[in-house]
């Protein structure tokens, strides 16, 4: 049996998700997804920023 790996995301005490796997997840779905291709990476950085104040 071939075994996978496996992924813990991390929660903010806000309930969000956090800045880097909210960015790793984007960059993945960017791979794929054409309309994800499409997004504004500026606007993951602005969420970074909120998550960090």
């Amino acid at each position: 049996m071939a075994s996978t790996a496996s992924t813990v995301l991390k929660w903010c005490g806000n309930g969000e998700l956090s800045a880097l796997d909210l960015e790793r997840i984007v960059q993945r779905l960017q791979q794929v997804d054409p309309v994800a291709e499409a997004l504004d990476p500026s606007h993951f950085a602005a969420i970074q920023s909120q998550q960090a104040s």
